[in-house]
Order: C-alpha cells, then structure tokens, then sequence
C-alpha cells in the first residue's frame, strides 16, 4: 500500500508497542512511511500526511478512533481502523477481524468508502453519547483504573453510580421528560441482539435514541436486563426513536456531564447532537 501511515495508542487494551507493530506490519508485507503515536505532537506530525490524503491506519481503542476521525473527517484522507483496544466496537461493527494479523492481512484490499460521523456540541463521535448513569460511573473510573486496573474500576463505576441513582430533568427537542440515563447513537443501533448493540451499517444518516423512563434503580435495572438479553424493545419503560439531521436535549443546569466513545466531559447543557453523513472516508 502506498502512503501509508500508521497511529497508536500503546496505552489502549492492546498494548502495542512501536516496535511490535513494526514487526506485525512488516510481517504482513506491509511497508508505512511512518509510525506516530498519539501524543501531544500528533497533530502537527500527522498534518502532512492528512493534506496529501493517505491512508490513516489506526492502532487503538474507540476513544483513538474517534480522535482520529475528527481530524479525519472532510478531509479526503482514509481512517483504516486496526483492533487494538479492549472492545473494538467501532472496528467490529465496519467488520474488521478481532485478530490482529487477520485485520492486516485484509488490510490491503480492503474497500474504501464513505460513512457517517455524529457530534455533540462539535465534540465528534463515532459510536455513541450518553447523559446520565453511563458518565458518572466513566468519571470514577478514570480516577481509579490506575490504582485498580481497567475493568475493577468500571465495577466500582457502575456501581457507585447506581447508588448515587440520579433522575434528569431534561427536554428532548422542547418535549419535558426525567430519565436516568438517554443514550444517543450514531445510526442505528440493534438492541434486540443479546448482549452488546451493534450496528449493521453507518451510512444511515441517523441518530438512534433510547431514553430510560425509570424513577427507580430497580426499575433501571429491570429495563438493563432486557437491553442485555437483546429484549429491549418490549421493555416498559424504554422510549426508542430516530432523528434525522439533528437532536437538542436540554438540562435544568448550566453544565452536565456527557460521555462520548468511552470518554466523558462537562458540556454546556443545551446539547445539539448532529449526524454528518458520509463525511469519513474509511478502509
């Protein structure tokens, strides 16, 4: 593959290294003009790159990812996702290998087209965004993950979030409604799959929403359960929906805490998500 160009995170699930990329590469009989990794030089490193449109290979989790898309994003330059974070969810749900070597090998004829892209007051997502549950117990994890390890401080997330069970008093395009938790999705998402939604396409030109109409832990719960055993849509209590174009949610404080792709952060609280379609070009 001609101008290639390759971006890791060595600090997603995967663990890779320059060095052990160089190898994996090298052994697929692949040959990238550069190797940069995802600190506070990337931008200016990978700028060349991006105007002379190459081929963006990306080794990291969602979070990487979604970096990598907005500045990818209109550009003419090609997004190639590599499965090197814990989940993967984005790389699954476009069909790339779990395995590493197998993504690579594929890697070279792989098509090139178009997909869509959402945003949260101008913040790019490439999965999802959430307002609730899911951001508080991502913010006590992030504080912990490094004393306990990744999956022992979501436990410890999810749970503290639980207890400390909050209903928002929100508006969802001016209409009045509490939930604990309003999930935002770029396309549309399949939650009648057990276990975790996926997306069949990302060229829909939609936002999925799903809001938790539950004034209780026992009854947020109960609505979980049926997500997870892919029975979500019979749920009591569940309001599921789409929105072309755009979607304003609207919060009684200045600011709330929103997550995106595995990410949280206070955003001003009259959010406008939008869908920008086929605005990424991916391999």
């Amino acid at each position: 593959m001609k101008n290639l160009v390759v971006v890791y995170n060595s600090k997603s699930g995967g663990s890779f290294t320059k060095a052990k990329l160089e190898h994996r590469f090298e052994a697929a009989g692949l040959e990238p003009v550069a190797f940069i990794p995802t600190d506070k030089k990337l931008g200016r490193r990978l700028n060349a790159y991006i105007t002379s449109k190459a081929t963006i290979a990306v080794v990291g989790g969602d979070g990487t990812m979604s970096l990598l898309a907005d500045m990818l994003a209109g550009t003419g330059a090609t997004l190639a996702p590599l499965p090197g974070g814990t989940l993967n969810h984005f790389a699954i749900d476009l069909g790339i290998p779990h395995d590493m070597d197998e993504a690579l090998k594929r890697l070279p004829e792989a098509r090139r087209h178009k997909i869509d892209i959402a945003s949260v007051n101008n913040v790019t997502f490439i999965n999802n965004s959430s307002i609730g549950l899911y951001p508080a117990s991502l913010q006590t994890r992030r504080r912990l993950e490094d004393y306990f390890g990744k999956w022992p401080a979501a436990i410890i997330g999810g749970l503290r979030a639980l207890i400390r069970f909050r209903v928002y008093q929100l508006k969802i395009d001016n209409q009045p409604l509490a939930s604990p938790f309003v999930f935002v999705g770029n396309n549309r998402y399949d939650v009648d799959k057990f276990g975790t939604p996926t997306r069949g396409r990302l060229t829909q030109g939609v936002l999925s929403v799903h809001v938790a109409r539950a004034s209780s832990r026992w009854r947020l719960f109960i609505i979980f359960l049926h997500a997870l055993s892919g029975r979500a849509r019979v749920a009591e209590g569940l309001q599921s929906f789409t929105v072309r174009d755009r979607l304003v949610i609207e919060g009684t404080t200045k600011n709330i805490r929103v997550s995106h792709d595995g990410e949280s952060e206070l955003l001003s609280s009259h959010l406008t998500y939008k869908i920008h379609p086929k605005s990424l070009w991916v391999r």
